[in-house]
């Protein structure tokens, strides 16, 4: 039978209950919301009797894994809440999501074989993150919308300043101001070969200082675009500033590539491939200068659309690379036919690249099949020389991280190209200075 779609008034006086036995005790609640990105293409392209299936068998899944108190409802067209009662700590809790992630990687073999539904889950949990049922609600939600680019399988919401709903508002404003105004600056990491020391391009981030706030994370306000409008702004913001930095480094002799982090609510947009037509011949940049970067979660969510305007870009000269891969649910089929120039494998399998094992196994799977379509490999997130001599082993192509450098101001490189960026060992430059951590803000 296919769950009801229950009201909010339902789940926020169950969390209620939930809250105040939890008090007494001193005991913790867990508040999560699982997420079936892709029903919609399920219903639209299989049927609505497929989607029903889909519905119930999540609710089943959900109640299997629950322990005697839990609650499982469904309370949206594609979206469950899971409120977790007498939780200990947060060990408990992790454990918890970690179950009923597992409950639900095996679904889709079973209803859906064309790899359309991308369940996620978002979490908060009291005390940690307030001890008011809209507020966890929300938080929660907010976790949901956290970009895959956060290392973490099942993002968890925290106490910064936008966890709060009238500093998340408030940021959002001050953020769209200051889009409006090209008050958002970029910062660029540098990018180099593990064959031969050689610069391959920078990556160029977006930073934020605020009049009122003062210097603002990206963890912090790009969650807070992407569930926003400003997005589009901040994005095509960002592409015009990487364009002109371009245009005036070719100026000054210094010839370099940059990658742009595209917001897949970017490329929904009919007229895209022609604004990025356009910004090109505006600053003059050759379209092979440029790469964009997507993950592979946002293009996954419509992989038909999304193959569509990644050709149009490849097209026209441009680079396509995909974020954080490995951490997506793209099935062999699309890696097949991917039109894309260069994976860059998720820092989260980087980061334990000396102590797990299995996440060598995986980095080396992913770069070996890579290479036989024809894809570089950018392995990010780098912090010691030991990760950088097993992926040289492993023959991966590029690497960045902070092992080599922050991101950095544009004098900051191109002051550092004037000397011959180019790396003599693992962590040294071949200048007359230090290891490139001397270019850290």
């Amino acid at each position: 039978m296919v769950p009801d779609i229950l009201p909010r008034a339902v789940v926020l006086e169950k969390l209620r209950e939930f809250l105040g036995a939890a008090k007494s005790a001193d005991r913790g609640v867990g508040v999560l919301i699982i997420h079936l990105g892709g029903l919609r293409r399920v219903n639209l392209y299989g049927s609505y009797a497929a989607g029903d299936r889909i519905l119930s068998d999540v609710q089943e899944r959900l109640q299997s894994v629950a322990r005697r108190g839990d609650w499982v409802g469904r309370i949206g067209d594609e979206d469950f809440a899971f409120l977790a009662p007498n939780v200990v700590d947060e060990g408990q809790l992790l454990l918890g999501t970690s179950k009923i992630k597992r409950a639900l990687e095996t679904m889709g073999a079973l209803h859906d074989p064309g790899g359309l539904i991308v369940p996620s889950m978002g979490v908060a949990s009291y005390p940690k993150d307030g001890a008011d049922p809209e507020q966890l609600l929300w938080t929660a939600d907010v976790a949901l919308g956290v970009p895959d680019r956060q290392t973490t399988p099942v993002p968890a919401a925290n106490n910064d300043p936008g966890a709060n709903p009238n500093q998340r508002l408030q940021i959002e404003t001050l953020l769209t101001r200051a889009v409006d105004r090209g008050e958002i600056e970029l910062h660029y990491q540098p990018k180099f070969s593990l064959f031969d020391g050689g610069y391959a391009g920078v990556e160029a981030l977006a930073r934020w200082t605020s009049t009122e706030l003062g210097a603002v994370s990206p963890a912090v306000f790009i969650p807070i675009a992407e569930a926003s409008d400003v997005i589009e702004n901040l994005t095509w913001s960002c592409i015009h500033s990487a364009l002109q930095q371009l245009a005036e480094w070719r100026t000054l002799g210094f010839d370099s590539s940059i990658a742009v982090n595209l917001s897949v609510k970017c490329i929904r947009a009919v007229d895209f491939s022609a604004r990025i037509r356009s910004a090109l011949a505006l600053w003059n940049v050759n379209p092979c200068k440029l790469t964009l970067e997507i993950t592979e979660s946002a293009v996954m969510e419509n992989p038909e659309r999304s193959f569509e305007i990644l050709r149009d870009l490849r097209h026209l000269g441009i680079r396509i690379s995909i974020d954080d891969f490995g951490t997506g649910h793209s099935s062999f089929a699309y890696f097949r036919g991917l039109p894309a120039d260069e994976l860059k494998i998720d820092r989260s399998f980087v980061a334990n690249l000396n102590t797990s094992a299995a996440d060598g196994h995986i980095v080396r799977a992913i770069i070996d099949l890579a290479h036989k379509f024809d894809f570089t490999v950018v392995a990010e997130g780098i912090e010691d020389v030991a990760s950088v001599d097993i992926l040289r082993d492993m023959k991966c192509d590029v690497a960045q991280g902070y092992h080599f450098s922050r991101p950095a101001t544009a004098d900051k490189i191109l002051g550092l190209s004037s000397a011959g960026l180019k790396l003599l060992s693992p962590n040294r430059l071949a200048t007359n200075m230090s290891p490139l951590t001397l270019i850290r803000p």
